[in-house]
């Protein structure tokens, strides 16, 4: 196994939030098999520290930390982790986010929007500016990838405040890749469709997602995996793709891409 610190090993770094479980994890564990040091953020410190215990078993250099990326404080203390850690950060995954249950606009809890909104959108805001100011405007170089979703893209019945945060972020990646390009700082999003992730399976008991229904309104036919999303990700992270920025990328089997009337398939 290799040292569990990446001080002095001159080794690219990135920080993945919300990477406690589902895409998060995923895409912690595609950055680590492409020879990132991984730092594993996770409101729950808890889910942060099994998932680094996965990635040093197969070898990777990682360290968790517990943070909520609404703690203006807490984010402060992220930053100083990975100095002490690693020293530089050259990917910034704003992975950390949260659903809605599924309500009219006027049954909505004001609370529930501003806790959504506070996630995603500032959450996304934090982080970018903290670490960008950090390592990589000096750096003259990095990955900022946002996770959006097609929630963001599209309109969807009952989710109301998780699709104004999406789209925001989506607005927020482009305005940030457009001022940021001077620097070397490529700034892009994923736009995952439905993702078999807990959140999604949790949906189909209580009777708000028919899975059925909605594979049959995707070209694809199936749900997308974690890993999928991770395999995207790892492309925008990669140094090759330094002349790809203010890009959004549906990972949805198509389902953005569908507008027929009934079945896609």
């Amino acid at each position: 196994m290799r040292a569990p610190t990446a001080r002095g090993s001159g080794r690219r770094t990135a920080i993945v939030t919300g990477a406690g479980s589902g895409i998060g994890r995923a895409i912690a564990h595609r950055l680590a098999r492409d020879g990132l040091a991984v730092l594993v953020a996770d409101r729950s410190r808890r889910r942060a520290v099994r998932v680094k215990d996965e990635l040093r078993a197969d070898g990777a250099e990682a360290e968790a930390q517990g943070c909520d990326v609404t703690d203006e404080g807490a984010v402060d203390d992220l930053v100083a982790r990975v100095q002490d850690w690693s020293g530089r950060v050259d990917v910034l995954v704003n992975n950390a986010g949260i659903a809605e249950p599924q309500a009219s606009f006027e049954d909505q809890d004001p609370a529930l929007w501003d806790s959504v909104i506070g996630v995603s959108l500032h959450g996304t805001r934090r982080c970018s500016l903290t670490v960008g100011e950090r390592f990589m405007l000096p750096a003259a170089g990095g990955r900022i990838i946002n996770i959006a979703s097609v929630a963001g893209m599209v309109g969807l019945p009952t989710m109301h405040a998780y699709s104004a945060a999406k789209a925001a972020v989506i607005m927020f990646t482009r305005t940030l890749a457009c001022d940021w390009a001077r620097h070397g700082v490529t700034v892009n999003a994923i736009a995952p469709g439905y993702v078999n992730t807990p959140p999604v399976a949790a949906l189909a008991p209580r009777g708000e997602l028919d899975i059925e229904q909605l594979q049959r309104r995707i070209p694809v036919g199936r749900l997308g995996e974690p890993e999928e999303v991770a395999h995207a990700t790892a492309f925008l992270a990669h140094p090759t793709s330094a002349y790809v920025t203010g890009v959004v990328l549906p990972v949805d089997g198509g389902w953005t891409a569908f507008g027929g009337a009934g079945a896609a398939r």
